[in-house]
């Protein structure tokens, strides 16, 4: 018995039908996006567009992968957190990876839900409260632009006491790329705690401070 079958061959450009992508991922044709269990990938724009659910320790920045590269970091298992011995240069090159990746977006991005009159052509500095003076409410006073965040110990929780000064300063770099007016609502000169380091990060941009009415005014000192 003679069997003859033709066999079609698609054409040289054709794609394959094949809807799994990078860790078991489903493409969903109707969306453009990747299904991975709990969560949406963009691949257009390489994020998350859902978190984490809990109990999947997808870390403080859920929507990147760390240093975003896929392919060759990655633990689609989640044992990572398991050190065994001969791990712990891997563990240390994925940390630093990550560290470098994802930490500086989550201090720019709670610098900016800190910002507050982010409209305003000046900025307000000082203490919170010392001699019945609040930089807050001369900021408000002053319709100026002032760091102030609501949820600050969820925050401190999450990422350490140690690390919040990390959000300020991301706020001040933002603010002084903006080449706006700093004021200042107590003297810089004796200045403590998180002001202190606020005056300091100033200094070592080449600004000094002189008075003015109400306020300490910083100025850039621009000359040779």
């Amino acid at each position: 018995q003679i069997i003859n079958e033709t066999y079609h061959q698609d054409d040289f450009h054709a794609l394959p039908d094949n809807p799994l992508r990078f860790q078991g991922q489903y493409y969903d044709e109707e969306t453009g996006l990747h299904y991975n269990l709990n969560r949406y990938y963009d691949p257009f724009t390489g994020r998350y567009i859902t978190q984490d659910p809990l109990g999947i320790l997808g870390g403080l920045n859920s929507y990147q992968y760390a240093g975003s590269d896929p392919i060759n970091w990655i633990d689609p298992l989640g044992l990572i957190n398991t050190a065994s011995k001969g791990n712990e240069k891997l563990l240390e090159k994925t940390k630093s990876i990550a560290i470098e990746s994802s930490v500086p977006d989550i201090y720019s991005d709670f610098a900016i839900q800190a910002t507050n009159n982010a409209r305003s052509n000046k900025i307000m500095l000082g203490k919170y409260n010392e001699n019945g003076i609040s930089y807050v409410e001369e900021a408000i006073n002053e319709k100026a632009t002032y760091f102030q965040l609501e949820n600050w110990s969820e925050i401190a929780a999450k990422l350490g006491e140690e690390n919040m000064w990390k959000i300020n300063e991301a706020f001040l770099e933002q603010q002084v790329a903006l080449n706006k007016t700093i004021l200042l609502s107590h003297n810089p000169y004796t200045a403590t705690g998180y002001f202190s380091q606020e005056v300091n990060f100033l200094i070592k941009l080449n600004y000094y401070f002189v008075k003015e009415k109400n306020y300490w005014r910083a100025i850039k000192n621009t000359g040779n």
